[in-house]
C-alpha cells in the first residue's frame, strides 16, 4: 500500500470558546497510517477522531455521536461487519452514515455491506477526491437524518402533551401504560395507577370563572408532577381528571403516592382552595390497561362517596 503522508495541519480559525461547526468523523482502522492518511485527506473542514479497533471504537460512540464514521472492515478484534448490525440496531447510532474501507470492490460484497447498512464504500488504497465527495455526502444525509428525528421528535412531543398543563395528554399517558401493562405480563415490572379527580371543581368555574378553573387545573398538575417518583408519568386523561402511571409500585407503594399526592394538591398556591380524590389500583394477572383503569374508578367513586357522606 502506499505510504500515506499526513499534510501539515494548520489551526483552525474557530473563536475560541465556541462550537466547532466542522462534521465530525470517527475513522475506525488499525493502520495508524490510513488513520492519519484519511485525516490529512478529508483537510480542515472536518473533525476526524481515530479508533484502532471495535472496542476503541465503541469507546468513542458512547461519547459522542459523529456525523459519519469512515470503517475498515478488517480489525484485530471484530470484523467490520459485525459493527455495521450492532449499529444499525442502535437507536442513537442508526442514522450515522457508514463509509465502508475495503480492498474487496466486487459486486456481491458492495451488496453485502449495503445489506448490513452501510451508506457507501470506497477502495483502497483512498483517492483523495473520492473519499472527500464520498464522506461530504454521508455527512449531509446523515445531518438531513438527525434533522427528520429531531421534528419528528418535536412533532410526538407536541402531539402527546396536554395544551393548557403541559403534562402528557390522554394519548401520551396512555402508551405509557400500555408499555407498562406488558412489563407487568412479562414479570419485569410491578405497575399500578392513580386516578386524581380535583374535588368541587365544577364550583371553581362556575364561581370564579373558567379563567381560575384553568389556573387550578395548571397548579394542580405542576404540583402533582413535581410529587412523582423517578420513573412516574402524570397525564391528564379529560377535565379535572388525571392519572399517574406508577412503574415498580405494588400496593403499599401506590398508596404512598396517593397520599403526597392528596398533600401536595391541598398545599399548592392557587386563588382557590384545592383538594383531590386519589385512588389506586395495582396489577393483576390477565389485567390489561382498561382493566386497570376501571379498578381504579371504581376505588375514585368509593373515595368521593365516603367524603359525601363525611360532609
Amino acid at each position: 500500500m502506499p505510504q500515506l503522508q499526513p499534510r501539515s495541519r494548520a489551526p483552525h480559525p474557530a473563536v475560541r470558546g465556541e462550537r466547532d461547526p466542522r462534521p465530525l468523523v470517527l475513522v475506525v482502522d488499525d493502520d495508524r497510517v490510513m488513520r492519519a492518511g484519511v485525516r490529512s485527506m478529508l483537510g480542515e473542514g472536518f473533525r476526524v477522531v481515530g479508533a484502532m479497533d471495535g472496542r476503541a471504537a465503541e469507546q468513542a460512540l458512547a461519547l459522542r455521536v459523529p456525523d459519519a464514521i469512515v470503517l475498515d472492515l478488517e480489525l484485530p478484534d471484530v470484523h467490520g461487519e459485525e459493527l455495521l448490525r450492532r449499529w444499525r440496531g442502535d437507536p442513537r447510532l442508526c442514522g450515522v452514515p457508514v463509509v465502508v474501507l475495503t480492498s474487496h470492490g466486487a459486486a456481491h460484497v458492495v451488496a453485502r455491506l449495503l445489506g448490513f447498512g452501510a451508506f457507501d464504500f470506497v477502495a483502497k488504497p483512498p483517492n483523495e477526491q473520492e473519499l472527500r465527495a464520498r464522506v461530504t455526502a454521508a455527512v449531509r444525509i446523515g445531518r438531513a437524518h438527525r434533522r427528520l428525528q429531531s421534528d419528528v421528535e418535536h412533532l410526538r412531543k407536541i402531539a402527546d402533551t396536554d395544551e393548557l398543563t403541559k403534562v402528557l395528554n390522554r394519548r401520551g399517558g396512555e402508551r405509557h401504560l400500555e408499555v407498562l401493562m406488558g412489563q407487568c405480563a412479562a414479570g419485569t415490572a410491578i405497575g399500578s395507577v392513580a386516578r386524581v379527580d380535583l374535588d368541587a371543581f365544577k364550583s371553581i368555574n362556575d364561581v370564579h370563572g373558567h379563567a381560575a378553573g384553568d389556573e387550578a387545573l395548571v397548579v394542580a398538575a405542576h404540583a402533582m408532577a413535581g410529587a412523582l417518583r423517578q420513573g412516574d408519568v402524570l397525564y391528564r386523561s379529560g377535565g379535572d381528571e388525571f392519572v399517574a402511571v406508577l412503574t415498580d409500585a405494588d400496593a403499599e407503594a401506590a398508596e404512598a403516592v396517593a397520599g403526597r399526592l392528596r398533600l401536595v394538591v391541598a398545599a399548592a398556591e392557587s386563588r382557590t382552595p384545592l383538594s383531590a380524590s386519589v385512588a389506586v389500583a395495582t396489577w393483576e394477572p390477565g389485567d390489561t390497561a382498561a382493566t386497570l383503569l376501571d379498578r381504579a374508578d371504581d376505588n375514585l367513586y368509593a373515595e368521593k362517596g365516603l367524603k359525601l357522606k363525611a360532609s
